[in-house]
């Protein structure tokens, strides 16, 4: 934020936002016509005041109006963002800019502020931030908001919700015809559709413990899961179909994802066969007649870290296929949808880990967060549905007598150096939370942003942090 003092003010525009805003001529006029000059020490206030709760007032006593009951003169600050509604004796400090006020007056390890948003060097960098002064010890610092760029480190959100406040681009599971997660006790569809699922058991198959949004599933020696009863809702015609999941193998082999009508013809098969792509995955459309069109992705993915793969048939006259790893589309693989149309009736067969029919299992693979929708994703999407599985973004804050708070220790929500604040599984906002704090004049906050990938780090755009006058 602005300091429109030039620095006078410690408090500077974030400050300004809750005391009503003034014109910067009236800087040099620290009572303000018998009214008090915000401040955040007494530096800031000249020979003969001293700071007092937030503002100059004149040594011996001087009865003082707040600085929000001053108009500020038309035309000036007209880009200030407008107060907020916060209770009486409340300041709202916000960073959202790379000035001494914001983002810039901080300490970067392997972060920086760039392209409007704190972003990531590396695969995990730390930011602490300046030290917030309420202007009077003992103050109570009650909330703590953050927006991250997009949802990072969480799962997409079930029953068919979508998400809202991220600039930089939300999850619409509207059109969804299945997502299934694994972080309960049994693999479940959170879909608007809410399929109920078939376990075909297979030696070592099962929940696992560390997927990517909490559990995953593992494939270790056969079996699949399958759908139990689809219905008319996987009956595409000429609509458009779009998928999504994580995997992890060291040796892929078998058929990840399938759609399939009973006796072969028409299906949507992604698998990864030593025999087709030289075991990379590889993405199979068959249509009602035509020949079938085959992507391969150009990277193996055998390495033992998790890795998204996507794919997308667009609907309509536009009968293109594409298909996407780690994010990023596979090149030169726009093929035209060669003819027919995907009307696979009540009676089409929908598996995880193996063909609609149970052949060709999966084996040494784990997945997690396998996802269908009846409509084309983007390319931009895509880029997000990878992003917020790698990224994560952590705060932990600290309330401190000091003016420097080394007295104190930063903590999450817990109140231990152990925990983190985090975007909570199931919000559909950004993080927004109360603070429960010990008093006290000073605040700092950090904040820890990590990636699993480095060409898809997360990024942090504004947080806000409000005290309370005792």
């Amino acid at each position: 934020m602005r300091d429109v003092c030039g620095g006078r003010s410690t408090l500077g525009a974030a400050a300004l936002m809750v005391l009503g805003g003034i014109s910067a001529a009236g800087c040099t006029d620290p009572t303000l016509e018998g009214r008090a000059w915000p401040c955040g020490s007494d530096r800031d206030c000249v020979t003969g005041y001293t700071c007092v709760a937030g503002f100059c007032q004149a040594i011996g006593g001087l009865d003082v109006k707040p600085v929000a009951d001053v108009p500020p003169p038309d035309g000036q600050l007209a880009d200030v963002e407008p107060s907020p509604e916060l209770p009486p004796g409340a300041t709202l400090f916000v960073d959202d800019d790379g000035s001494l006020e914001g983002f810039g007056g901080g300490v970067h390890t392997h972060t920086r502020w760039a392209d409007d948003a704190l972003r990531l060097d590396g695969a995990e960098g730390l930011f602490v931030s300046r030290v917030m002064d309420a202007g009077r010890a003992g103050a109570t610092w009650t909330r703590l908001a953050f927006r991250t760029l997009q949802p990072f480190g969480k799962p997409l959100p079930g029953g068919g919700q979508q998400e809202s406040g991220y600039p930089g681009g939300v999850a619409d599971m509207g059109q969804a015809l299945l997502l299934l997660g694994f972080d309960g006790g049994a693999p479940e569809d959170r879909s608007p559709l809410k399929h109920g699922l078939t376990v075909v058991p297979g030696e070592g198959s099962g929940l696992v413990g560390e997927g990517v949004h909490g559990g995953g599933y593992s494939f270790a020696g056969g079996g699949h899961l399958a759908l139990a009863a689809p219905g008319g809702h996987f009956d595409l015609g000429k609509d458009a179909l779009s998928g999504a999941l994580w995997v992890k193998t060291e040796a892929c082999e078998g058929t990840l994802l399938s759609l399939r009508a009973p006796g072969g013809g028409r299906e949507v098969a992604l698998s990864c066969r030593h025999d087709d792509c030289d075991g990379r995955p590889r993405l199979r459309v068959q249509p009602s007649k035509g020949g079938a069109a085959e992507l391969c992705v150009p990277l193996a993915i055998a390495d033992g870290a998790w890795h998204h793969l996507a794919f997308v048939k667009a609907g309509g006259g536009d009968q293109r296929v594409s298909i996407y790893l780690d994010g990023v589309r596979a090149p030169d693989d726009d093929g035209l949808f060669p003819g027919g149309d995907l009307a696979f009736g009540g009676d089409v067969q929908v598996a995880v880990g193996a063909s609609g029919d149970g052949s060709a299992a999966a084996q040494g693979v784990a997945v997690d967060e396998v996802a269908l929708w009846r409509r084309a994703l983007s390319a931009d999407d895509i880029r997000a549905l990878h992003a917020r599985g790698v990224g994560r973004v952590q705060v932990q804050v600290r309330t401190c007598v000091a003016d420097d708070c080394a007295d104190a220790a930063f903590v999450g929500p817990d109140g231990t150096p152990d925990s983190w604040f985090e975007d909570p599984e199931g919000a559909l906002t950004p993080p927004d939370v109360d603070l429960s704090l010990p008093p006290g004049r000073y605040f700092q906050y950090r904040t820890r942003l990590v990636s699993f990938r480095a060409a898809a780090g997360p990024a942090l755009v504004r947080v806000e942090v409000q005290a309370q006058a005792p």
